[in-house]
């Protein structure tokens, strides 16, 4: 059955469109694939032994062109999440990336979506590398710690990326790593790494050594615990070291647009959606975590507070 289309949607409009509904930057490439990606993920022997995205999940990201569908154009968001950065002394903390990333960006695709489809184009979600795609799109760049910079909001961003078959014009002609000349000379992130999980070149992390992988991702055989568990510094999910120390974040006025959920998840154990949890909180739920892994890692961070 052939779709039809009710009206032909401009780039003016799209953009008018996200930003009424508050994502922070837009923007679009041609379908195509990521052969820098695909080497990298070929190349790179770490990426082979993950768990929670085994390697040929990897490698079919970066195949947009493999894609049955008719994907013509590839729609990239994003969504500023951060809401703050104080934390309790004594507290266990939890990064703005956990408390508020998905809730915040997930919604504003789920609307761009359903925008496209009201005006009878097909669209879904893809699964790309969110980050490579960002950058073809033309929105920001990567910085020394890996992560993606979008401009003028820094790198406390959610991304989503959208296939559709709507022709756009005006698609970006961006590459997919991109970086900036401010990043050249600075090495904070790398420096404030507390297990140096960031190279000495930078643009390049082990992610098995990264502290917020190591408890988002508790279950991973390859995950590197550091013995000394003060290096942990007391994050209960997630780690935003490396974007704290960097000047690029320092100048940015967030809008605190995120969204807000009383409670949330971690590993069955619900706790409230706060920056910093106390350990009384923390040893209550300690009976609901269903998961081995998390369960040793707060073992070990409950051993660093008296």
């Amino acid at each position: 059955m052939v779709r039809k289309h009710q009206g032909i949607i401009d780039p003016g409009q799209l953009k008018s469109f996200a930003k009424s509904i508050g994502i922070g930057g837009i923007g679009w490439f041609k379908s195509c694939n990521f052969p820098e990606y695909l080497k990298t993920i070929k190349e790179r022997d770490e990426y082979h032994h993950f768990r929670y995205r085994p390697y040929q999940t990897l490698l079919d990201a970066g195949h947009l062109k493999n894609l049955k569908r008719n994907i013509k154009t590839v729609i990239v968001i994003f969504a500023d999440y951060f809401y703050e950065n104080i934390y309790s002394q004594n507290g266990f903390k939890i990064s703005n990336y956990s408390r508020f990333c998905l809730q915040t960006v997930t919604p504003k695709a789920d609307r761009v979506i359903q925008f496209l489809k009201d005006n009878g184009y097909h669209a879904e979600k893809l699964k790309l590398p969110d980050k490579v795609a960002a950058c073809q799109a033309g929105l920001g760049f990567f910085g020394k710690n890996c992560l993606f910079y979008a401009y003028r909001f820094g790198s406390y961003v959610g991304i989503n990326t959208i296939g559709t078959d709507l022709r756009l014009e005006r698609a970006s002609e961006g590459k997919e790593c991109v970086t900036s000349s401010l990043c050249k000379k600075c090495n904070k992130c790398i420096k404030a790494c507390p297990t140096n999980a960031i190279y000495p070149e930078g643009y390049r992390i082990n992610p098995f050594k990264c502290i917020s992988f190591i408890n988002r991702h508790p279950e991973e055989p390859y995950k590197e615990v550091p013995e000394d568990t003060s290096k942990f510094n007391n994050w209960l999910h997630g780690c935003e070291i490396c974007q704290d120390v960097c000047p690029l974040n320092k100048n940015i006025k967030h809008k605190k647009k995120a969204i807000i959920l009383p409670e949330i998840d971690l590993y069955g154990m619900k706790v409230p959606n706060v920056s910093s949890i106390s350990k009384e909180i923390l040893i209550k739920g300690l009976k609901d975590i269903n998961s081995p892994g998390y369960r040793e890692y707060i073992s070990k961070l409950l051993g660093n507070i008296n």
